[in-house]
């Protein structure tokens, strides 16, 4: 039996604004408006996709972003992005050393017909990281940032990744008051949001699972040694990682347009209007 998908959607107006009301459109655009009929972008968000179970909720996913949009199928926050990297790791001790496989895709929304529609570039990416001490994933995350900043990608706008890894930690690390990994903080203009690769069935589940299975493919072309036997280099972000870089091209988004989970009979929306502290 498919578990029911729940979704919660805390808002927190801007500072001064006197909010009449908040809505939620047709398209699922969710709209603040001031006492003098005017749209209202919100300060800050969070959309939490989640069932409940006896020991507590299941997150599926979740969005925090600042003077974004809200919605409740969720993708006009990641449409904010410029671009959206999607990131699963898996590690293995193969012949006594600890392998790790982070695989990952580069995508990002456009809104279009009342829509969006994923891009994506059109090749599977790999890094092979060797004896890996703390997070695989978020050391991943991080040598992605830096081959982001290093290579003057940064645009305007900020990045997402998006990772099954510690949600725990998160909001912390993308706002720069925990290291990433080591003593290296996120570089500015990067956040992380998460989703599960067990469960759920928003876009970014399915694409994570996707990276989830292509991770343990690669573990087990290595075992194999069916893998091209190519040099492996010192990690600037930690020495005492050896790591390569893999790709594969021919990567097809089979339906490039998305129109958010789902929400079956019985499912609860729950929108809240959160005070900002005086």
């Amino acid at each position: 039996m498919r578990k029911r998908t729940d979704l919660s959607i805390s808002i927190t107006p801007p500072t001064g604004a006197k909010l009449d009301r908040i809505s939620i459109q047709p398209d699922g655009q969710v709209i603040l408006v001031d006492v003098d009929g005017n749209a209202v972008t919100p300060a800050n968000m969070e959309r939490t996709a989640y069932y409940d179970r006896a020991k507590g909720p299941k997150v599926q996913s979740q969005v925090r972003i600042s003077d974004g949009a809200a919605s409740v199928n969720g993708l006009a926050e990641l449409a904010s992005f410029a671009s959206v990297f999607v990131v699963d790791t898996n590690t293995r001790v193969i012949a006594g050393d600890r392998i790790s496989a982070a695989c990952f895709v580069n995508c990002r929304l456009v809104f279009e017909d009342g829509g969006y529609r994923l891009e994506h570039e059109p090749r599977l990416n790999i890094y092979e990281f060797h004896n890996v001490t703390g997070s695989a994933e978020f050391l991943a995350i991080l040598k992605i940032a830096n081959d982001v900043v290093r290579g003057g990608l940064l645009p305007a706008q900020s990045v997402a990744f998006v990772s099954d890894c510690q949600l725990g930690l998160q909001q912390a690390v993308s706002e720069r008051r925990t290291p990433l990994y080591g003593t290296h903080f996120m570089p500015p203009g990067f956040k992380i949001f998460y989703a599960s690769s067990d469960i759920g069935s928003e876009f970014l589940n399915e694409i994570i699972r996707f990276c989830d299975k292509q991770s343990t493919v690669y573990l087990r072309q290595y075992e194999e040694h069916s893998l091209p036997n190519t040099e492996r280099l010192v990690l600037q972000e930690d020495p005492a990682v050896t790591y390569r870089f893999m790709s594969r091209s021919g990567l097809e988004v089979v339906n490039p347009h998305l129109s958010g989970v789902a929400f079956g009979e019985g499912s609860i929306v729950r929108l809240y209007g959160v005070r900002k502290p005086r």
